[in-house]
């Protein structure tokens, strides 16, 4: 599971020690409610030309992330491909949103009986975290290719845009290493 950022984003996150949950902003329903969340996605988009959300991937240990914790299904929002959303919450939304059972429903994130997590890979599952994630669980930083046209943030004036793992990278380390 990772949170994947532009490195300017990534630095702050290294220098705040969390990832800060911030308000949803776009269609979903949770905007309604003025929710605050981190995004993480166990999606892979290298073959599909590069990821739209930056080029720095910070990795959680799923299990961790969910633990103790309660989890529902928000929606699915009608993009290229579909993004199912599920948010992963110490609050009880029961009374808004129908709870996510991995092991019952037959959806995105399925859980099996010897305890294995998967992921349905044809779509965008888009995990919302109700809380900080904080980089004490962090289990390793990455770096991917950003997609050439498309960006989360800005995708006519992205200066990441089409930007390989190497070069963000090295942009990150040295921005790190120069503060």
């Amino acid at each position: 599971m990772s949170h994947v950022a532009h490195v300017p984003t990534a630095y702050r996150i290294v220098e705040d020690q969390q990832l800060r949950a911030d308000l949803v902003f776009d269609k979903s329903t949770l905007n309604n409610y003025r929710t605050r969340v981190v995004w993480l996605s166990p999606n892979d988009w290298t073959n599909a030309g590069g990821f739209r959300y930056g080029n720095v991937t910070f990795a959680f240990p799923w299990e961790s992330i969910i633990e103790g914790r309660n989890c529902y299904w928000v929606e699915s929002m009608a993009y290229g491909v579909e993004a199912c959303r599920i948010l992963v919450t110490n609050n009880d939304w029961s009374k808004v949103l129908e709870p996510y059972d991995p092991a019952k429903d037959d959806g995105p994130w399925r859980l099996d009986a010897d305890g294995s997590h998967f992921w349905n890979g044809t779509y965008c599952l888009e995990v919302m975290v109700e809380d900080d994630v904080s980089l004490d669980m962090s289990t390793g930083v990455g770096f991917v290719g950003h997609h050439p046209k498309r960006c989360s943030i800005d995708p006519k004036n992205c200066f990441y845009l089409g930007k390989r793992e190497r070069e963000a990278g090295a942009e990150f380390l040295a921005t790190l290493v120069s503060r």
